[in-house]
């Protein structure tokens, strides 16, 4: 097996199947120790070979979606702390403030 031959494959894997970066990391893993502990052989392209870095959006709920949530919170200090900081968040973003709900309840009020 050459060095062009295991490169095929790690670009096979992620490329054309599009497995996760976790997997690949598992197959070159085993690849290296098969290599280096079981044939007592030494590819150096195994040592540089990397999955590519994967960079997710991270989850954004919508405004639906948290006010279901902070409703389901039992204590009321702890709802009003949260729907405060959620407030603030929603507040301190530019452009955000005006499509951010606003609470219907007077103030001072359990939600």
């Amino acid at each position: 097996m050459t060095d062009e031959e295991l490169r095929q494959y790690f670009l096979q894997l992620t490329q054309d199947r599009h497995y996760a970066r976790a997997t690949v990391t598992i197959a070159l893993c085993g690849i290296k120790f098969f290599f280096e502990r079981t044939l007592g052989k030494t590819f150096t392209s195994l040592s540089l070979m990397r999955p590519p870095q994967t960079h997710a959006l991270p989850v954004v709920l919508s405004r639906e979606e948290v006010w279901r949530i902070l409703h389901l919170v039992r204590l009321p200090v702890y709802r009003v702390c949260l729907i405060t900081i959620y407030a603030c968040v929603c507040g301190s973003w530019k452009g955000l403030a005006s499509r951010c709900p606003r609470s219907t309840a007077p103030v001072g009020s359990s939600m």
